[in-house]
């Protein structure tokens, strides 16, 4: 069994992952916007406003914890660079995206203006399109280093896609008007909603977070079940993580939060909270925690190093309270 980390250790460990992910986006985009002329300089600055806005980097973190839970030697981590990297501009484009107006219609983010509030809707579009094109453009020069490298790309770029976080968004909009009126649904219908959700989130939220630990395991040749339990840890992290999100919107100071709250009873979303009010959703997040240390325990038994990636749901839940 893999020794579990004291909490200075852990948060060494974090802030080494975390400074690790800003090296790298800092200077994604500097050479190009120097090229740029002043108008074409536009589209740079909004890009960049909404990448380094901060956040957690839970993606790129995950892809570094992988690697090194996997044991991958120093040849690859490059290759995990450039997978943190494409992850972190897919999630910030979806942020952009997530927040306009034809969508949930946000004014914060991570503390700050959401994009369009700074720019206007036409450049949050594009600067959304244009950090998906350019984590599209990090991962073609990553597939084109050879065949583990191209597989390690399409786990990303299928996570994305409409089989993935974009066919999760679908999803989410069309729950839209759903939550009120299941306060007092027949158990059946809450089960077939907690069902729907389960499956949503797996997508929206889930498939990216996935990704991020299952890409580095196709740098290199493991087996098959070692794939599948970290596929099932990032499923079970990322549901963990949306149900909190959900009890966050209801119980959270948007100030703390860093994002807007009450927006899920305004938009009347079905959500683990309108579905099975607090307590019930707070019993899902114990059932899915509880599951995911099983498969913890499970990975560390075929021998990878568990020590971070077990604790990182717990350390989530407080930074997030």
């Amino acid at each position: 069994m893999t020794d579990g980390l004291d909490s200075s250790t852990f948060l060494r460990r974090w802030d080494a992952y975390e400074e690790r992910a800003g090296r790298l986006i800092k200077p994604a985009f500097r050479s190009a916007a120097l090229q740029a002329d002043a108008i074409q300089a536009q589209i740079y600055t909004a890009m960049t406003y909404s990448l380094e806005a901060g956040g957690k980097r839970l993606r790129p973190v995950l892809v570094f914890a992988a690697a090194d839970a996997l044991g991958l030697g120093a040849d690859l981590q490059p290759d995990c660079d450039s997978l943190a990297l494409a992850l972190e501009m897919i999630h910030t484009y979806s942020l952009i995206h997530d927040d306009l107006p034809c969508m949930d219609n946000d004014d914060l983010r991570r503390g700050k203006p959401t994009n369009h509030k700074v720019f206007g809707e036409a450049l949050a579009v594009l600067a959304g399109d244009g950090l998906l094109n350019s984590a599209a453009e990090g991962l073609l020069k990553l597939a084109c280093r050879g065949l583990n490298q191209a597989r390690a790309a399409g786990v990303i770029m299928q996570a994305a896609g409409p089989a993935g976080m974009i066919g999760g968004q679908v999803m989410d909009m069309q729950s839209e008007g759903r939550g009120g009126r299941l306060q007092a649904a027949d158990p059946l219908t809450t089960e077939a909603a907690v069902d729907f959700l389960r499956r949503l989130q797996v997508l929206k939220t889930g498939a990216l977070i996935t990704a991020a630990v299952t890409a580095p395991a196709q740098l290199d040749q493991f087996s098959g079940p070692v794939r599948q339990d970290l596929s099932e840890y990032g499923r079970l992290l990322g549901l963990a993580f949306q149900i909190e999100d959900d009890m966050l919107d209801v119980t959270a100071d948007p100030r703390t939060l860093g994002k807007s709250t009450g927006k899920d009873e305004r938009d009347g979303k079905l959500t683990f909270v309108t579905a099975l009010g607090l307590d019930g959703a707070r019993q899902i997040l114990e059932q899915t925690l509880a599951d995911l240390s099983g498969i913890c325990r499970r990975l560390d038994h075929q021998g990878l190093d568990m020590a971070f990636l077990t604790q990182i749901p717990a350390y989530l839940s407080r930074r997030r309270a």
